[in-house]
């Protein structure tokens, strides 16, 4: 006669559970700051783009005007292309919106005050430019032969207001102005986030005077506003 044996199987102890989940949890902990990093990048990476665009836009608007700079916002009764961006007057993007031809690009993907939508979409805390470059209010806007380091010369930043100074830089008490420009200027009180907060892994994205973008470290834009001439805020220095 045959005996036949049979096996029991045996389930994973208590032990051996908890070596599994303690194995598990430190590779999310390793995993999760990665993926974090990664999405950041992503998101940065939209941002450059978006800048590189407004700059390109920003090359060709010169091109057909004089060689001359849009102007940062003005009052006029029709409408541009591309819809009003604010109620009572035509802002930069709408001047660029032809060279564009999306809003979207005028949407920083890390804003913290989104206003986008709407009959009359406010995009205000998404970008910004520079004001000594591209002034409000009947100014005129510089040339591209004002400009005399075009290729190192802020233009476009982002920021929570429609134009922007390096004074909103560096003035400890600022709510309107450069992500992060609290977070290392001495003394600095404000309350909004986004003015302790830079946007993009403790920096900014900065379209420049040529047309090119790319990310800079906040205390870089900081310690350029503080310069004695303004440092690359300021289009017509005379030293670079």
């Amino acid at each position: 006669m045959i005996r036949q044996q049979h096996r029991t199987s045996r389930g994973f102890t208590l032990i051996e559970l908890l070596v599994v989940i303690a194995i598990i949890s430190i590779l999310a902990a390793i995993l999760f700051p990665v993926f974090a990093r990664a999405r950041a990048n992503a998101r940065r990476a939209t941002c450059v783009s978006n800048l590189k665009q407004i700059g390109l836009g920003v090359m060709m608007y010169t091109q057909d005007n004089d060689e001359r700079y849009p102007a940062g916002y003005f009052t006029n009764a029709a409408d541009p292309p591309g819809g009003r961006w604010h109620a009572t007057f035509w802002l930069w993007e709408n001047l660029l919106y032809p060279y564009v031809k999306t809003n979207q690009v005028f949407v920083c993907p890390d804003t913290l005050t989104p206003n986008n939508t709407g009959a009359v979409p406010n995009y205000v805390g998404n970008y910004g430019a520079n004001r000594d470059a591209m002034p409000q209010g009947g100014v005129t806007p510089l040339t591209l032969s004002d400009m005399t380091f075009a290729s190192s010369t802020y233009l476009i930043t982002e920021t929570r207001t429609y134009v922007t100074t390096h004074g909103y830089v560096r003035i400890a008490d600022v709510t309107w102005g450069i992500p992060g420009a609290c977070s290392v200027v001495s003394g600095a009180n404000a309350t909004h986030q986004d003015c302790n907060t830079p946007r993009h892994l403790e920096g900014n994205v900065m379209s420049f005077a040529d047309g090119h973008a790319k990310w800079l470290p906040i205390r870089t834009l900081v310690q350029e506003a503080n310069d004695g001439v303004n440092g690359q805020w300021n289009p017509r220095r005379t030293a670079d």
